[in-house]
């Protein structure tokens, strides 16, 4: 029983921590407008691995407790859920409401700069298919290592 308590406060602490960061990141933009350019960046990489190895740890944590096919739920989910996310992100910039949205959020970042709405999608743009490719070469250069060790002699 206290395990089962433990594991789900595990989980309530790590969903904390993985949507508190960003909205935490959001709430003080005005005060990061002030900072050097070195130090916003180095708050939003900060902000972005805490997310990320806060969700990665929720998954493990929830995977523990799962049997064989929520299991290969996941992995069925992990495997093709950020492609097809990748392969629809285009068709979502097509819409006008989310150019609007971008284009306000990135005039909502400096306000002494005016960006045209084409500039700031371009500029999302470019910046999501260097995540793309950089994900691209990471799941290749991760599938060479594991391949590399697996074959290794015993």
């Amino acid at each position: 029983m206290s395990q089962m308590l433990s594991a789900r406060n595990k989980k309530r602490t790590l969903l904390a921590i993985a949507c508190g960061a960003p909205v935490l990141f959001a709430i003080s933009m005005a005060w990061l407008r002030d900072l050097p350019d070195w130090l916003v960046f180095t708050l939003a990489i900060m902000m972005g691995l805490t997310v990320m190895f806060s969700t990665l740890s929720l998954a493990a944590v929830s995977l523990e407790s799962t049997d064989e096919w929520h299991r290969e739920a996941a992995k069925f989910g992990a495997q093709w859920g950020w492609p097809m996310g990748a392969a629809l992100f285009p068709f979502v910039l097509i819409l006008p409401p989310a150019k609007k949205l971008i284009a306000n959020f990135a005039s909502s970042l400096d306000q002494g700069i005016s960006i045209s709405q084409e500039a700031a999608l371009m500029i999302f743009m470019m910046g999501f298919i260097c995540v793309v490719v950089l994900q691209a070469v990471c799941t290749m250069v991760a599938g060479l290592l594991w391949r590399l060790w697996m074959s290794r002699a015993v």
